[in-house]
């Protein structure tokens, strides 16, 4: 089963994981998610139902919103005009705000979390995706 993406155009820019950073040496990054690069302004969807449980704002990084989805939860983050409310509803294909246009260019960074239990582990987000 695969899950639509949270943009209708965009490429993987940063994967999920640990990886050398990709511009300065001797840097290892370790992502909990994906960065995908997009239009400025392009609307950015839930990617399954689910009720917000946070929405907030990042230093430098826009708003973020998290989704719960029963045992898992969605993490979009880089974005703004958000049209959504926390304790909402967000269906598969929920319009939930556009992606933060940036002098560097825009991305959303995207993520999935499994919370069942007392699990708190972060997954790839690309092998949940349809493939592009």
């Amino acid at each position: 089963t695969h899950l639509p993406w949270p943009v209708n155009r965009g490429v993987v820019t940063a994967n999920f994981g640990r990886h050398k950073h990709p511009t300065i040496p001797g840097i290892t990054v370790d992502s909990n998610g994906i960065d995908i690069a997009t239009d400025a302004d392009a609307p950015v969807y839930s990617i399954f139902d689910g009720t917000v449980t946070s929405v907030f704002s990042l230093p430098g990084a826009g708003k973020s919103i998290i989704i719960t989805h029963g045992g898992y939860k969605t993490v979009y983050t880089i974005l703004h005009d958000i049209t959504i409310v926390k304790g909402g509803k967000a269906d598969r294909g929920t319009k939930i705000g556009l992606a933060l246009p940036s002098s560097k260019g825009t991305s959303v960074h995207f993520e999935i979390w499994n919370v069942e239990g007392n699990e708190r582990s972060p997954q790839n987000p690309k092998s949940w995706l349809q493939p592009r």
